[in-house]
């Protein structure tokens, strides 16, 4: 009893998730290309860290013709050690939205196998996250509803 007291009093302090974490992240833009038209996309990617690493496909909310303003997010989840994805899929319904994570995990898997892409190898698809605020939050719950 007396060993585990000591042990509970001297344990380190839990992080605080409302705080970036201890990864260092990097960020680029791409292009992806859906059957909708080509979405500009950010990808913010942990940095100097052994992958592979789960990845948040992020979809903002209104008519999401940008990803601006949703950069935090991405730099966020990234100093936690996940791999990013906001996509702009513009004004698309949500439902259409929806079948468009589907296509970027799709074109995410082949870039992951890419010679001379940047994160190549880095992505964990089978640890994979459909997020979103507003429309986009929506969206991904659709997605997540359609996923097996």
């Amino acid at each position: 009893m007396e060993v585990l007291l000591f042990l509970l009093l001297f344990q380190e302090k839990a992080p605080d998730p409302g705080q970036l974490g201890a990864c260092k992240y990097a960020e680029f833009a791409e292009t992806i290309a859906l059957k909708a038209g080509d979405r500009d996309a950010l990808l913010v990617h942990p940095k100097d860290e052994k992958g592979p690493f789960p990845v948040i496909v992020l979809s903002p909310g209104g008519q999401a013709a940008t990803v601006k303003g949703y950069e935090g997010f991405a730099r966020w989840f990234a100093s936690w050690g996940f791999v990013t994805v906001v996509v702009a899929f513009n004004s698309d319904a949500a439902d259409e939205r929806a079948g468009q994570y589907t296509e970027t995990l799709d074109w995410l898997e082949k870039k992951n196998g890419a010679d001379g892409w940047a994160l190549k190898g880095m992505l964990d698809l089978k640890k994979a996250v459909a997020a979103g605020h507003s429309r986009g939050g929506y969206a991904a719950v659709l997605a997540a509803a359609k996923e097996k």
